[in-house]
């Protein structure tokens, strides 16, 4: 399989999560298990292809709605995979911490990608940005 191959395959991919009706979570799950069967089955190169990232930031979303943290997981260092940049490391992490509950290590996440980013990671995301803000609502 060339890189165009590996490349079309991806953006099927991304086309057939971006249909999910988010309402039916037993469809959801499906569409899951296809697209994590058809990626693995991709060969190594696919984690060249940039347009990876698309797919993984969808699945990690639809992931994270279902509470599949361990599949979630896996497309976060999917998405990550040779990314240096410290704060959106922590942010992806936080952010899983923050849906498994873990308030604690997702604000110590936040605060550094905050920190190491001139507090503008959380900028574009309000709900973790009013946890970062006012984390005495989450942690008790």
């Amino acid at each position: 399989m060339n890189n165009n191959s590996i490349n079309r395959k991806i953006f099927e991919l991304v086309d057939c999560v971006g249909a999910i009706e988010k309402e039916d979570k037993i469809k959801q799950k499906k569409e899951i298990e296809y697209v994590n069967k058809v990626w693995d089955s991709l060969p190594s190169e696919k984690m060249q292809d940039t347009d990876r990232t698309l797919l993984a930031l969808v699945m990690i979303d639809i992931c994270l709605e279902i509470n599949d943290f361990d599949t979630t997981e896996k497309w976060i260092e999917i998405y990550l995979h040779k990314q240096t940049y410290k704060p959106t490391i922590n942010y992806h992490w936080g952010v899983l911490a923050f849906h498994k509950g873990d308030y604690q290590k997702a604000y110590d996440l936040f605060k550094e990608a905050q920190e190491l980013s001139n507090n503008r990671e959380l900028d574009e995301d309000p709900k973790y940005l009013d946890f970062y803000q006012n984390p005495e609502k989450y942690i008790k």
